[in-house]
């Protein structure tokens, strides 16, 4: 009997939770919780509240309405099916299940102001960690990920001391070397620069570098990883030049890694150059980004990944340094280039263009600002653009408009007027 109800509860019901996630991914969320409660309400109809098709769905639905801020309900439905697994469980043998579903309550009742609830399911795995060392493991990646949710929350004070505890934890029952150790401790690090002490940011950021390089190997993801943050540390103190030195080991890791490739590389570089330029080392930022040019150069005439992003950015850091006619220059080819099958990012892309577009102003570039506003336009106008960008990329457009005392139907795009006669990128 009992396997009958499962059998009929099984394909169709299924079917309708994947649609849920189908729908969360396209952002229906309305849609997708009202599937997660109909499959609720069968579950507990045809399974019982124990089952564990049931918790599953529970567990499904309860996510589903945090995206849209049902807190409430989610942290209800949460504690029900979590108390009822906890009763099933011995204290020394959690399932991994358990654990995650332990952290995702105590993130729901920070969000409910609910902070000594929350703290006693921090205690609850950290108990569980120190117990048993086949635990540890999964104990631990799920307070990590505890407290980074806290940290990405604003609650950076409560995270650090998770860390701080999670890191004593972690080194005596797993090892300093533990990656779960140099996870807390890079988490740790995170959670310093939310609080600005920036020298404790880049001695921990050190300390996860060398246990990674030691213990994963120098071209690892993580440690990777480890050294952007440790680069980011850097350019918040203003350690320029080592933070150069740096960043040019990171590129040369992430070219040996296992699967390196052009793309790997020039995605690197990218990251890197944004985050010089953020820091206003201009000069630097355009050293890694002509690498990406040399790169893409070596490919050929046909449009590749970083191409109009490089060009993007030395745009972006000419005018800065107010060399305008190279900025201009650069300019000119970052257009030309929308003429050909688009590459990159629109979601990264676009702001960065809308920046360009506030910096040709302030330089008076106004041929070169119309350019790159009805570019923006014309690439805002993609399906994959988030709703936000295309909203801002329509002020800027109402404001020209405004501003010229002009209709939609003047705006025309046509790099070659600014610079028809180039054709190569100045170096």
């Amino acid at each position: 009997m009992v396997q009958a109800r499962s059998e009929a509860f099984g394909p169709s019901h299924f079917s309708t939770l994947r649609l849920k996630d189908i729908l969360i991914s396209k952002g229906q969320f309305q849609d997708a919780i009202d599937r997660g409660r109909q499959v609720v309400h069968d579950c507990i109809r045809e399974l019982g509240h124990e089952h564990s098709s049931c918790q599953a769905a529970k567990r499904s639905l309860a996510k589903a309405l945090v995206l849209v801020g049902e807190t409430s309900e989610a942290l209800q439905i949460t504690e029900e099916f979590v108390r009822g697994q906890e009763n099933a469980a011995t204290e020394q043998s959690p399932s991994p299940r358990l654990v995650d579903d332990f952290s995702f309550l105590g993130m729901l009742y920070f969000q409910a102001g609910d902070r000594a609830n929350a703290l006693g399911c921090y205690q609850k795995i950290q108990k569980w960690i120190s117990l048993d060392k086949g635990n540890a493991t999964y104990a631990a990646n799920s307070v990590n990920n505890f407290a980074a949710g806290l940290a990405g929350r604003g609650h950076a004070v409560e995270a650090k001391r998770i860390f701080e505890a999670l890191l004593e934890e972690c080194s005596k029952v797993l090892g300093p070397d533990s990656e779960e150790a140099s996870l807390a401790m890079g988490n740790l690090s995170h959670a310093f620069s939310q609080l600005g002490e920036w020298d404790k940011v880049e001695s921990l950021g050190r300390q996860v570098v060398e246990i990674r390089r030691r213990v994963l190997g120098p071209s690892h993801p993580n440690t990777i990883t480890a050294l952007g943050n440790l680069r980011a540390a850097m350019l918040a103190r203003g350690n320029i030049t080592e933070a150069v030195e740096l960043a040019k080991n990171e590129v040369q890791c992430v070219k040996n890694a296992v699967h390196a490739t052009d793309e790997s590389t020039v995605s690197a570089l990218l990251t890197i150059s944004t985050g010089f330029e953020s820091a206003r080392a201009f000069e630097e930022a355009i050293s890694f980004l002509e690498e990406v040019t040399s790169l893409r150069d070596a490919g050929g005439d046909t449009p590749q990944f970083g191409n109009l992003s490089a060009f993007l950015l030395q745009a972006i850091c000419h005018l800065r340094l107010s060399r305008i006619g190279v900025a201009r220059n650069m300019i000119f080819h970052l257009l030309v280039g929308f003429l050909s099958p688009f590459k990159e990012n629109l979601n990264d892309f676009l702001p960065g263009l809308l920046r360009l577009l506030e910096l040709c102003r302030e330089h008076e570039l106004g041929l070169e600002a119309e350019q790159v506003l009805v570019g923006a336009a014309l690439l805002s106008g993609q399906g994959s653009v988030v709703k936000e960008t295309k909203e801002k990329v329509k002020v800027e457009v109402s404001r020209y408009l405004r501003e010229r005392g002009s209709g939609s139907a003047e705006l025309e795009f046509n790099p070659f007027s600014i610079n028809g006669s180039s054709s190569k990128p100045e170096k």
